[in-house]
């Protein structure tokens, strides 16, 4: 069994016995993925790509075993479209599972963006989504199936067409919910996150220089396609029934089966990218105090002024998330929030509650739930200086990073071990 197959993921071979799979824009990346990991699972899978090497995908899949055909497809054609449902009811028969994953994404600036690119992305991605989904829609009516469209989850520069028609299809899909809710058809907008394929690879050479960043420090935040594949794959098990009518991203749906461990990317930037870099906020800047004043005897501070400098340092982490770049920021803060329990406003909102009782008594209350919550905020500060280091060498940039975490994870813990000296008084 291929490495990347059911195996690795704990799901049996014939997990999709029987059921018929139409994946468009299944030549390479998450659709070529995507076949693959359909096949190994027993799903009959039609390839549908307007390339060429959709045949090799076919190939392959045969050869691990599976059942697959290829079949040449634009689907911004109706024709084409109607030429693909019959050619897939000829061979296979009616269509259980239904992934509208065809793309097409130039880099381009608005202000140099001819007219003929714009629509020929909204062509493929919004006008393709829909003519598949009216195509299969009878079969997904009769077979109880799910229609799975992908989406991007926030806004990107210099992709202003691809998140447009993205956005699109995320209404489409809310609305087509509630056209099909008596039915038991699940319609669910995937967002899978930023996903290491070929044609990211190639976007990125022309969009990380845009927005101040190495190729290589684009992709290390990537997710590896089969992952976003078995996102996929895990709502047609039944995972959809959760999120019809809505839209979820890849990791939700990872973390929510019991991979948190394939979730994460290797990371984005734990602090802003400018245009030189990583950037954490100094700690010369008001309202943050320099590490040799608020280190030194930390531990012996008061909990109530523990406390407001615990919410200094988590409103400056929240101001720095919000400067990284637009793509970025959604899963920076999704790796807060694995980290630490909550949200970053949640956790800003959390100390100036604290702030403010403490303020009043100057003791902390005594309560598991702070435990765990400042055990978490400990554990991503410490872990910021090495997320970063992956992303700069600048050393002094580095050093200045790890004098800033050092400061908020201590100020942290030293608040932590007054709320254990509390013991249990409840918050």
């Amino acid at each position: 069994m291929d490495a990347e197959g059911d195996e690795r993921f704990g799901l049996p071979a014939g997990t999709l016995a029987g059921q018929v799979a139409v994946v468009t824009g299944a030549a390479r990346g998450i659709g070529r993925a995507l076949a693959l990991l359909l096949g190994r699972l027993g799903a009959r899978v039609v390839i549908a790509d307007l390339s060429p090497a959709g045949a090799d995908v076919e190939a392959s899949v045969r050869a691990e075993g599976g059942s697959a055909f290829f079949v040449p497809c634009d689907v911004a054609d109706a024709e084409a479209v109607g030429r693909l449902a019959a050619e897939t009811h000829r061979a296979f028969g009616p269509v259980d599972l239904l992934v509208n994953n065809a793309i097409h994404c130039p880099v381009v600036a608005v202000s140099e963006m001819d007219p003929a690119t714009w629509d020929r992305v909204m062509a493929v991605n919004l006008r393709g989504t829909f003519l598949c989904a009216r195509a299969f829609l009878p079969d997904l009516v009769e077979r109880r199936g799910t229609m799975v469209n992908m989406v991007s989850a926030d806004a990107m520069p210099h992709l202003s067409a691809y998140v447009a028609s993205k956005q699109g299809i995320a209404g489409f899909s809310r609305s087509l919910a509630a056209e099909v809710g008596e039915q038991d058809v699940k319609v669910v907008a995937l967002a899978p996150g930023m996903v290491d394929t070929p044609g990211l690879r190639v976007a990125a050479r022309d969009l990380a220089p845009r927005i101040g960043m190495a190729p290589d420090e684009l992709l290390a935040m990537a997710m590896p396609a089969p992952h976003a594949a078995l996102a996929a794959v895990l709502l047609a098990r039944g995972a959809a029934s959760r999120y019809h009518g809505e839209q979820v991203d890849g990791y939700t749906v990872l973390e929510e089966a019991g991979y948190g461990h394939l979730a994460r990317p290797s990371g984005p930037p734990a602090q802003p990218v400018h245009q030189d870099g990583p950037q954490a906020v100094r700690s010369d800047q008001p309202g943050v105090e320099r590490g040799r004043k608020t280190a030194k005897g930390e531990g012996g501070a008061a909990p109530a002024l523990l406390a407001r400098r615990l919410h200094t340092a988590l409103t400056a982490t929240a101001q720095e998330l919000e400067r990284l770049p637009v793509f970025a920021r959604t899963l920076a803060r999704q790796g807060f929030k694995k980290q630490v329990g909550l949200g970053v406003k949640e956790s800003v909102a959390l100390a100036e509650r604290l702030a403010e009782q403490m303020a009043a008594s100057d003791s902390p209350p005594g309560n598991p739930d702070l435990h765990r919550w400042l055990t978490g905020l400990a554990g991503y500060f410490h872990g910021v200086p090495a997320q970063t280091a992956r992303f700069t060498r600048d050393e002094a940039m580095l050093a200045e990073v790890g004098r800033t975490m050092a400061e908020r994870e201590e100020i942290v813990r030293a608040l932590q071990a007054a709320v254990e000296r509390a013991g249990t008084r409840p918050m």
